[in-house]
């Protein structure tokens, strides 16, 4: 049995990760990817594939069709156990702000479910993808991480009033903000509860910067 660990509120026996990316084709340098396999060696962790952010356009978008059958290949796998410790789960949901409309009916009883399967019962829960806002009234949990390393409300397919809108909430709601780049973590350092940097070539150690 996995010993739980504290947050100073209390205990968690696992992390729930809310992805920026769809491990099954995107696992390999993001940093939430390689973190969350480093977590896994001392708790069970479920990494949930991006809810989405990027709203994909017919017209638009010329790798539309690919995408999208991506994507349904990807909700197909479900909940699969990679290797010791590391789940990961495709739940079944929609991109842009239909994501956080979907969080209290849809996903978050499937994460719950998952995450129930992968052995965690009071999880720690990390979000990295904004839409994953929406989840924090949903899934019962011992504290809340944000993963700020990337500038989402900045992506050219996203809603940058809606995403700025879910960023400043999970900034509010975070206990801890986690940085990559300490410029980012500097601009960032007073708005947030507190903040850790964890530079991407040493994901291994954390330095806290302010509390």
């Amino acid at each position: 049995m996995t010993a739980a660990r504290s947050t100073g509120r209390r205990s968690f026996d696992g992390i729930i990760c809310i992805g920026g990316q769809d491990w099954w084709y995107h696992n390999r340098g993001h940093f939430d990817v390689q973190i969350m396999r480093h977590l896994a060696r001392r708790m069970p962790v479920l990494f949930v594939n991006s809810v989405g952010v990027r709203m994909p356009s017919f017209k638009h978008d010329r790798h539309f069709a690919a995408r999208i059958g991506r994507k349904l290949k990807s909700f197909a796998r479900g909940l699969v156990h990679i290797e010791h410790g590391f789940w990961v789960f495709s739940p079944v949901t929609a991109p842009g702000a239909a994501a956080a409309a979907l969080a209290r009916w849809a996903l978050a009883p499937q994460i719950k479910l998952a995450a129930r399967r992968a052995g965690i019962r009071r999880p720690l829960l990390w979000i990295h993808c904004p839409p994953g806002v929406g989840l924090i009234d949903e899934i019962e949990h011992a504290g809340v991480v944000l993963q700020r390393t990337d500038r989402y409300e900045a992506f050219p397919d996203g809603d940058p009033e809606t995403l700025g809108r879910q960023i400043d909430e999970l900034k509010r709601r975070a206990d801890l903000a986690i940085y990559a780049a300490p410029p980012f973590e500097a601009e960032e350092r007073a708005s947030v509860a507190a903040s850790a940097l964890v530079p991407r070539d040493n994901q291994g150690e954390t330095r806290r910067q302010s509390g």
